[in-house]
C-alpha cells in the first residue's frame, strides 16, 4: 500500500490504475478459465491456485488503492470534491448491496466460471472508461517556482525514500500529524468489535446466520443515505464533526453491548453508520485539498496504512475478549473509543479543520 502511494506520485494515479486494473482483469479471466477447465474435467483446480489468486489480487488492490483516491482531485474542482466523493462512495455501497445477490443468481444459474468471466468483463469495461478521463488543469501549475522544484525532486523518489518523504510531509503537517494517531487508535477499538463482535451478537440473539444479512443490509443502506446527504449538503466544521462521529461510534459500541433484539442492533448500527458516512465523505474531500499534489498518493496511502495496520490486532483482541464476555468487550471498546476522541477534541489542529 505504501509503495502504491509512491508509484501513484511518481507516475500518475491514472497510469497506476490503468496498469493494475488491466492486470486484475487478466488474472480474473485466467481464474475463470481454470474454473471452466475444472468443471469440464480437463484440469483439476487446486487449493494453491485460490491462495495464489487471493494473494495476487490482494496485492494489486493494495497497490492501486492510493491511486483511486489520489485521482479524484485531478478530475474535480475543489468545490466539487465533496459531491464527487459522495457519488463514488454511494455507488460503491449500492453495488455492494446488489453485487452479492447478482453473483449468487449467476453462480446458481450458469456456474462459477461464468461468474468469474462476467467479473473479468466488468473490470475490462471499467478499465476502458479510464481512457475517457480528462483531468483538469494540473494543480502543480498553481505552485510557486520553489514548490515546483521540490515536486520535481520528489517525482524522482523511489521505494523507501519516497515512503520516508511521505512520512516527513505528514509529520510537518499539523492537522495530519494530529489526526494519524487518532485514526490508528480508532481503528483498533472499532474494527474487531464492529465486525466480529456484531456477527457474534446477532447470532447469539437469534441463533440464525441469516439475521446478519438484515443487519448488513441496514449498514449498506445507511452508508448510502449518509453519503448522499453529504453530497447534497456540503459539511462544514469538519474537524468537530469528525470528533462527533468518533464519539458516536464509542456510544454505539456501549449500546450494542446492551442490545437485546436484532431491531435494536440494526437501529444503533444504522444511526452510527449514517453519521460516519456523512462525515467521512467530507473528510475525504478535506484530505484531498489539504495535501500537496505531488504528495497525494503517499500521504493517502499512509492514512490507509495507519487505519488498516492495527485491524489484525483488533480482530485478535476482540476474539479473545468475546470468549470472556461479549458485553464487556463492547463496553470497553466504546469507552476507549470515547477517550480517543476526547483527546482529539482537545487538539486545536483537529477542532479548527473546516
Amino acid at each position: 500500500m505504501l509503495f502504491g502511494g509512491v508509484l501513484s506520485d511518481r507516475w500518475s494515479p491514472w497510469l497506476v490504475m490503468l496498469i493494475f486494473r488491466t492486470s486484475r482483469c487478466l488474472i480474473v479471466a485466467g481464474l475463470a478459465a481454470l474454473v471452466w477447465t475444472h468443471t469440464t474435467g480437463t484440469y483439476t483446480l487446486q487449493l494453491w491456485h485460490l491462495y495464489t489468486f487471493s494473494i495476487v489480487t490482494g496485492t494489486i488492490g493494495a497497490l492501486q488503492s492510493p491511486a483511486n483516491q489520489a485521482l479524484i482531485p485531478s478530475l474535480l474542482r475543489k468545490e466539487d470534491l465533496t459531491a464527487g466523493n459522495a457519488l463514488i462512495r454511494g455507488s460503491t455501497q449500492l453495488t455492494s448491496l446488489i453485487g452479492p445477490a447478482l453473483a449468487g443468481i449467476i453462480i446458481t444459474s450458469v456456474g462459477a466460471a461464468w461468474a468469474f468471466g462476467i467479473d473479468s468483463a466488468t473490470i475490462a469495461f471499467a478499465t476502458l472508461t479510464l481512457l475517457l478521463i480528462k483531468p483538469l488543469t494540473h494543480p502543480l501549475q498553481q505552485l510557486s517556482g520553489t514548490e515546483r522544484e521540490s515536486v520535481a525532486s520528489t517525482k524522482r523518489s523511489r521505494g523507501m525514500i519516497g515512503i520516508r518523504e511521505g512520512f516527513q510531509y505528514a509529520w510537518r503537517h499539523p492537522e495530519i500529524k494530529a489526526m494519524l494517531p487518532v485514526i490508528a487508535l480508532g481503528s483498533l477499538f472499532e474494527f474487531g468489535p464492529w465486525s466480529v463482535g456484531v456477527s457474534i451478537l446477532v447470532y447469539n440473539l437469534t441463533g440464525e446466520v441469516t439475521a446478519l444479512g438484515t443487519v448488513m443490509a441496514v449498514v449498506g443502506g445507511a452508508s448510502l443515505v449518509g453519503s448522499l446527504i453529504a453530497g447534497s449538503f456540503n459539511p462544514r466544521h469538519r474537524g468537530i464533526l469528525w470528533v462527533a462521529a468518533g464519539a458516536a461510534l464509542g456510544v454505539g459500541s456501549i449500546l450494542l453491548g446492551r442490545a437485546h433484539t436484532v431491531l435494536s442492533v440494526s437501529l444503533v448500527i444504522g444511526i452510527v453508520v449514517l453519521i460516519t458516512s456523512y462525515v467521512g465523505v467530507g473528510m475525504n474531500a478535506w484530505w484531498q485539498t489539504a495535501i500537496r499534489p505531488d504528495m497525494m498518493g503517499r500521504v493517502l496511502s499512509l492514512r490507509m496504512f495507519v487505519r488498516l495496520g492495527l485491524q489484525p490486532v483488533s480482530l485478535v483482541l476482540a476474539g479473545w475478549l468475546i470468549d470472556i464476555n461479549l458485553t464487556m468487550m463492547f463496553t470497553g471498546a466504546g469507552i476507549l473509543h470515547l477517550l480517543t476522541f476526547l483527546y482529539a477534541v482537545l487538539k486545536r489542529e483537529i477542532r479548527t479543520i473546516d
